[in-house]
């Protein structure tokens, strides 16, 4: 079951709890809606600017939410911004008056919804729902390796088929959510993303060179991020401060991800 089934299970229970609570009798329950006159399958008033801008804001978005925590912390701005209050599932719904409210899982998964000052929990409830899963390739937790020629690598496990063709000979960023524990023992967490640079490459053989650069590719020792190169020689190369060695993930991955 996943974290949004885990929340709308939640959500579920609470309103059996409200329904408990409430003093009133059960009514019969209601017919949906019949809306009249709309044309659903119409699209005779869009224009061709229509849908580009819908495309344009959509890239947008995915450019600058680049993870699902990034997605998550949007629609939760978004949510607040137009008067929705947060319940944590650490406290008690069943008093909850008419209002908008949302909740949030680990970070990852989000639940949004609304109690009419009429609602009583025999009509029930109308609920869409998303996701926001997506391709990705994942950091190790060592994700540090041997270096190869003098190529720096980076340890990755794909995530939902990915370092596939498209991930190869093109610029790979870094996003997500850190954790960072004070001297104190208070954990806050971070959202990283290092767009608009990037951090990794994945080479692969010019097609002339035949079978060898048609793949299929061990995604292991052959589809690996390379994220800088030094020589045996190279007297520039990047050496740790004490204040890093001193680091908890000091050893764990590369300098170079630090930045």
């Amino acid at each position: 079951m996943s974290n949004i089934d885990d929340i709308l299970l939640g959500i579920s229970e609470s309103l059996k709890q409200l329904q408990k609570a409430s003093q009133e009798k059960p009514i019969e329950q209601t017919q949906p809606v019949q809306i009249q006159n709309l044309e659903v399958n119409s699209t005779k008033k869009f224009t061709d600017d229509y849908y580009s801008k819908i495309a344009d804001d959509y890239i947008e978005f995915t450019y600058k939410n680049p993870t699902i925590y990034h997605v998550v912390n949007f629609f939760k701005s978004q949510l607040e911004s137009k008067g929705f209050t947060y319940l944590p599932e650490s406290k008690s719904w069943a008093d909850l008056k008419a209002g908008k409210y949302f909740t949030t899982r680990n970070g990852s998964s989000l639940a949004a919804f609304v109690v009419g000052k009429d609602w009583q929990a025999s009509k029930g409830v109308g609920a869409i729902g998303s996701h926001i899963d997506s391709l990705t390739t994942v950091l190790k937790p060592n994700s540090t390796k041997a270096k190869v020629d003098g190529y720096e690598l980076l340890g990755v496990a794909p995530y939902a088929g990915t370092l596939g063709s498209v991930w190869w000979d093109r610029d790979l960023g870094i996003g997500g959510r850190l954790l960072v524990k004070d001297g104190k023992g208070k954990v806050s967490q971070h959202l990283v993303d290092s767009t608009p640079h990037p951090i990794a490459h994945i080479p692969t053989l010019a097609p002339h060179f035949g079978a060898p650069a048609n793949g299929p590719f061990n995604t292991e020792t052959q589809a690996v991020p390379v994220v800088g190169f030094s020589g045996e020689n190279d007297k520039e190369e990047e050496q740790p401060t004490e204040e890093e060695k001193n680091a908890p993930l000091y050893g764990k991955h590369p300098l170079k991800l630090w930045a």
